[in-house]
């Protein structure tokens, strides 16, 4: 999608982009044959685990929840806050496990934040 949406300049129209997404499609398996095709069944990848949240910590200012602070199995921590002051949203992921997850809530709490 990306590559279709910054692709050819000129205006998009639903045509426009359908086709951009079609010859982004090609430059992907033009640069997959090489390595045996973009199919796990006769290329080089393999389907990934959905990892399931083994913690999940809201973030709240003033009693709102802005957002949430997640760990997942492979100890990857990710942050996503919406700012309700400025209409912001942004999220940030950080290796580590749990000293990770318990730097990221003292550094949100440093904030004005509650993490529960």
């Amino acid at each position: 999608m990306c590559d279709a949406w910054h692709g050819e300049s000129g205006p998009i129209t639903p045509s426009s982009f359908a086709e951009r997404i079609k010859e982004s499609w090609a430059k992907v398996h033009a640069a997959c044959a090489t390595h045996g095709g973009t199919t796990p069944e006769t290329g080089f990848l393999e389907p990934q685990p959905v990892l399931e949240p083994s913690a999940i910590k809201e973030i709240r200012r003033n009693g709102t929840t802005e957002g949430l602070l997640v760990m997942t199995p492979d100890g990857e921590v990710t942050a996503c806050v919406t700012d309700t002051r400025e209409a912001t949203r942004s999220c940030r992921t950080v290796p580590g496990g749990e000293s990770a997850l318990t730097a990221m809530r003292s550094l949100l709490e440093a904030q004005g934040y509650e993490v529960v």
